[in-house]
């Protein structure tokens, strides 16, 4: 397809992404298009993204509206098909390569309907482009892992779950082993969530759980290798669910007030690892656990969360775990601050202004403005660092964050000082 960024070869993830698109595309020529020049709907079957700070390259394989399935080498040290990636973090990838040319629209009935059928009092639907959609009044029957709903011969063609307004249940089973699925939102009228109801659906990156969900029942994220963003109605069943997700989670819980309003919180849990050492003598077997994220997981409970602890033990994710994780634990607790401290709001704030430019640019990178803006909210920018941020979104091209930055810095400094001459 010809030269990439001034290069025409590559190795790893890159030589077996190339590959692929030679593959399918012939000696059709290559365009790039950075990011902010494409939107997610340009984006199309063979197209290569470069992701994760412009270190990777993935070549796509599926899309739908939760996000793109791809593949890729050097991933774990290995080829790795089915990975499904979500919308906001595909369009946090430095730059889009398509051989697809200028102008070209696809018509391919994604949309029509490729099979229908009916599940209890409810109907389904499911197009082309991979999208279940369910609708109808009342309870989901139950299945079981042989005793299957109608939708199941396709399952592997699903990848986006729209679940309508008015059920009030989803079946024990429902979507077991639903691996394309990338993320899935639930109406608030769902009451009743059945066991495993998304078991091996490995893929999938988000969920909620509604507030009127109170019966929630055993294995429900069972192998979801994928499952990071999980939002909670309200603070119900929390530590149960988790218990299988031994990976870095990020928890949003809504807590009603006596007022009417919520209280919202967010919560990093860093990943843990653990094995199991046998104790000879006694003939036993011994959990050992290494990483903060099991002591983080020991402050959330089934009904409520030790919020206290939580930002007390800060200094062990500060030691041990990976910078980012660190940021964002952070910066989440000091956006939604429920029960938190002055003392410990202090020392979340004191680790940003000690990481100042990095935090800011691992934000520009991330295309996450409204991070910056809390920076200036919590009057984190002073006269002698706002320069050097400034400097690096003028680099980076961010004009929003740049225009960002220096109104703050002619509000509060009064900008640049204007040179004089006498004669």
């Amino acid at each position: 397809g010809g030269y990439i960024k001034g290069a025409n070869l590559g190795v790893g993830c890159a030589a077996f992404a190339f590959i692929l698109s030679d593959e399918a595309f012939g000696s059709l020529p290559s365009r790039t298009i950075d990011r902010g020049g494409f939107s997610y709907e340009d984006i199309k079957v063979g197209d290569i993204l470069r992701i994760n700070n412009n270190s990777h390259f993935v070549i796509v394989l599926q899309i739908s509206s939760g996000g793109v399935t791809v593949a890729e080498a050097n991933y774990n040290k290995s080829v790795h098909w089915g990975r499904a990636i979500s919308v906001a973090d595909i369009m946090t990838a430095d730059f889009l390569v398509t051989r697809y040319p200028d102008g070209y629209t696809e018509n391919d009935h994604a949309d029509d309907t490729a099979q229908e059928g009916t599940e209890g009092p409810l109907g389904w639907t499911l197009t082309n482009a991979g999208v279940l959609t369910i609708s109808g009044t009342g309870d989901m029957p139950e299945y079981t892992e042989t005793s299957r709903p109608t939708w199941d011969p396709y399952i592997d063609k699903i990848n986006t779950i729209i679940i309508e307004n008015g059920i009030t249940s989803i079946g024990s089973y429902a979507f077991y082993n639903c691996r394309t699925l990338a993320g899935l939102e639930l109406p608030e009228g769902v009451r009743k969530i059945g066991a495993y109801a998304f078991y091996n659906c490995r893929n999938m990156e988000k969920i909620n759980i509604p507030l009127a969900a109170a019966e929630l029942n055993t294995g429900l994220f069972l192998n979801g290798d994928r499952l990071r963003e999980i939002a909670f109605g309200q603070c119900r069943h929390i530590s149960d669910l988790i218990s299988v997700l031994n990976h870095e989670l990020w928890l949003t819980i809504d807590f009603p007030q006596t007022d009417g309003d919520t209280e919202r919180a967010r919560l990093i849990l860093p990943d843990f690892q653990y094995e199991y050492i046998e104790d000879t003598p006694a003939r036993q077997f011994h959990q050992v656990n290494y990483g903060t994220g099991h002591i983080f997981r020991q402050c959330v409970g089934n009904s409520e969360i030790d919020f206290r602890r939580y930002d007390e033990i800060f200094y062990l994710t500060r030691r041990e775990d990976a910078a980012a994780t660190v940021l964002l634990l952070a910066v989440s607790r000091l956006e939604y601050p429920y029960k938190l401290g002055g003392q410990q709001r202090e020392n979340y704030l004191d680790y940003i202004r000690g990481h100042l430019l990095w935090a800011a640019e691992y934000f520009m990178e991330k295309n996450e403005p409204e991070k910056i803006r809390l920076f200036a909210d919590w009057g984190l920018f002073t006269a002698e660092n706002l320069p050097e941020v400034l400097a690096a979104a003028q680099k980076r091209r961010k004009t929003e964050i740049a225009s960002l930055l220096m109104d703050y810095q002619h509000k509060h400094f009064g900008g640049k000082k204007k040179k004089t001459f006498e004669l």
